[in-house]
């Protein structure tokens, strides 16, 4: 049985939504087990996503403190 997301996971999930949305060729693959994303060659963080995603406009999710 798969475990349920958590709320960051959920926030990623929606950032990343809405950045490929917008059109954003972002890229992701799985590396030894563990999924890593990358734009135009850079490899991204978790954080530089969100954070990128709210920066560009992305609204509806609370941010998490």
């Amino acid at each position: 049985m798969a475990e349920s997301p958590t709320p960051l996971d959920e926030m990623l999930s929606n950032a990343i939504r809405f950045l490929i949305a917008g059109g954003l060729p972002l890229e992701i693959v799985t590396y030894e087990g563990t999924l890593r994303y990358s734009l135009e060659g850079r490899e991204l963080t978790t954080e530089e996503i969100i954070a990128g995603a709210y920066l560009l406009g992305m609204s509806g999710t609370e941010p998490l403190n």
